[in-house]
């Protein structure tokens, strides 16, 4: 499909996004913090920041290749090993934050990545589905063949469309939990600067797939 790289970036993009944004507030908090405390307590601080970080870091990580693995269901992309192993690795980073988080924290991260995993097991059955649909197509011919490409067309606008929705909702729900981590960080943050620029991203992502979705649905 000559979308597909184009719709499969707007998956991986993310990672970079998020990393671009976690360094460059670390290094601005940073700077504005030495001028407003003497060496010792500002050697504390990044003691205490680079500890935290190391617990945070893969939570924010898991977090995005879950989106990742999310956005892949929607080719049938996903096997049941991989899925399993990112389930497992998403609930280890996030079990890790009961050791240096606030209560409100841990409840709001665990609450995210509860509802994740939900959405992400639900579109695992028809990612499975798609699997099933396109080991056929390789194994049929004639007509049959061209029949059951219609319906691998179908299912999978059906997948973008109904994928695209979860992860706008995601990305949006995605703010509180930013916001907390990096409090728990101390890196100044405006609830509303991170919401804008979360939605543009979502806005845009879900433009790009509906345009996904109508060039699969003229063939």
């Amino acid at each position: 499909m000559s979308s597909d790289s184009t719709i499969w970036s707007y998956i991986v993009a993310p990672a970079a996004t998020i990393i671009g944004i976690w360094l460059t507030n670390h290094f601005n908090t940073k700077n504005l913090a030495v001028t407003r405390q003497n060496d010792l307590e500002q050697e504390k601080k990044e003691r205490e920041y680079e500890f935290k970080k190391e617990i945070f870091l893969p939570v924010l990580t898991e977090f995005v290749k879950s989106q990742q693995m999310l956005g892949a269901t929607m080719g049938g992309r996903v096997t049941t090993e991989e899925y399993l192993a990112r389930s497992k690795a998403l609930g280890l980073a996030v079990s890790s934050v009961l050791v240096v988080a606030e209560p409100e924290t841990v409840k709001v991260v665990q609450n995210y990545s509860m509802k994740f995993l939900s959405i992400l097991s639900e579109e695992m059955q028809e990612n499975d589905k798609l699997i099933r649909l396109l080991n056929s197509i390789d194994h049929a011919q004639g007509e049959q063949q061209r029949q059951l490409k219609i319906q691998s067309n179908q299912l999978t606008a059906a997948s973008v469309s109904r994928v695209s929705d979860h992860l706008a909702i995601l990305m949006t729900e995605s703010v509180p939990v930013l916001v907390a981590i990096r409090k728990e960080l101390a890196i100044d943050t405006s609830m509303v600067a991170i919401s804008l620029v979360v939605h543009e991203y979502a806005k845009a992502g879900r433009e790009l797939m509906q345009k996904f979705v109508d060039e699969l649905q003229k063939r």
